[in-house]
């Protein structure tokens, strides 16, 4: 079973779907499940099809939902690489400066031109990289949003899976 779904429920919405027993708002949360459920069978394949040929023909509201979990799973990606570059530059900058001791240097250019004063340096190094992490943490924030307005989507499904198991 996925996304609370098994087949014969899924097949189910499918066939309620083809008779035009589905709300706007339930296609849209069909298509949604349909996008990211393994399952597969005949009915379901054939449903997701249409649902493509829907989106070939000018169904605007269906090609957004496509689009907005292509972005999706994008930022989900760029958050997971966001977060393991993260610890990666922790573990690498601790490491580091445990085998150095509190000898550490920094060499900063700016504009072409060498920065001598090892405070000023450092002070640098340490704004860019608190901008580095205020930067990952919107994008970790952004994937938390959109994997929790997912989870609604999926509960939406369940909701419109017990309706249709209940008629």
């Amino acid at each position: 079973m996925e996304n609370g779904l098994d087949i014969r429920e899924l097949e189910r919405l499918v066939e309620a779907y083809y008779a035009c027993g589905l709300s706007r708002e339930d296609e849209d949360c069909l298509r949604r499940v349909l996008v990211a459920t393994g399952l597969r069978s005949e009915a379901i394949d054939r449903c997701r099809l249409a649902m493509g040929l829907e989106v070939v023909m000018g169904n605007d509201a269906s090609a957004h939902v496509s689009k907005k979990h292509r972005r999706l799973r994008f930022l989900s990606v760029a958050a997971s690489v966001a977060v393991a570059i993260g610890i990666g530059v922790t573990v690498l900058a601790t490491w580091h400066r445990s085998s150095m001791g509190d000898r550490m240097e920094a060499v900063v250019y700016i504009n072409g031109t060498r920065v001598t004063d090892d405070a000023y340096a450092r002070a640098i190094a340490e704004k860019e990289r608190q901008e580095c992490i205020a930067m990952m943490m919107e994008v970790v924030a952004e994937s938390e949003l959109q994997q929790r307005e997912f989870s609604a989507q999926l509960q939406k499904a369940e909701r419109l899976r017990k309706q249709v198991s209940l008629n």
